[in-house]
Parts: C-alpha cells; sequence; structure tokens
C-alpha cells in the first residue's frame, strides 16, 4: 500500500525502505508529540498521491520534531524562571530598577510598533 501506487512507485529506490518506514513510524510513535504524528499522517498521503517526494516529508517532519523540542524546552525554562521570580522580592532599587527601566523601554518601544487596536 505505502510502496507502491496504482499509478506508480512511491519509491524510485528500493534502497530508500528504511527511510519510509522512519515517515510510517512517525505516524504512529506515541513519544512523538500529536502535532508531529499528525504531519507524519498529512505527509505520508501527500507523498502517496504523488505531491511530494520521501526526502521532503522526513526533513519536514524532522524540522516539526525539532520546533516541538524547542517549544517544549522553551515552556520549561519559562516554567523554571516563573518559580524563580516573585513579585514580592523586587525592590525597586539597584538591578531590579534597571531591569524594570529597560523592560519598560521595550515596550514602549513595542508599543509604538504595534499599535494596539480597540482600546
Amino acid at each position: 500500500m505505502f510502496v507502491q501506487n496504482r499509478k506508480k512507485s512511491v519509491l524510485k529506490d528500493p534502497k530508500k525502505v528504511g527511510r519510509l518506514a522512519r515517515l510510517v513510524r512517525a505516524t504512529q510513535d506515541s513519544k512523538m508529540p500529536p502535532n508531529v504524528r499528525v504531519k507524519a499522517k498529512i505527509y505520508l498521503g501527500e507523498l502517496e498521491e504523488g505531491k511530494i517526494d520521501l526526502d521532503t516529508a522526513l526533513s519536514a517532519i524532522t524540522k516539526a520534531r525539532r520546533e516541538a523540542k524547542w517549544i517544549d524546552e522553551l515552556e520549561r525554562l519559562l516554567d523554571e524562571q516563573g518559580f524563580a521570580l516573585n513579585p514580592e522580592s523586587f525592590t525597586g532599587a539597584g538591578n531590579d530598577l534597571v531591569e524594570k527601566q529597560r523592560v519598560e523601554f521595550m515596550l514602549d518601544t513595542f508599543a509604538k510598533l504595534c499599535p494596539f487596536r480597540g482600546e
């Protein structure tokens, strides 16, 4: 089913069976993030229809896995940072004051570049 379409073969090179197996495994691997599994299924369907080639599908899946890992790591770091920052510990002097002023400047700049609508 995956290797041969009625009109033409999905795999032009039989040596790429292992690569095709990686794509099929990505559709079912419970260790993969759900959005990566969904993308893998979409790319597998597009591969069967001849819309994309195997290398393109695998590259897209690899990119999606890396993005998911990056997002997970970023969320972990933000959670960790959130626990480390306590509003009650803000002194309003020294480094705290400098950081507050720096953030206010960045927010003002951002507000000028991207005005909020509806306010």
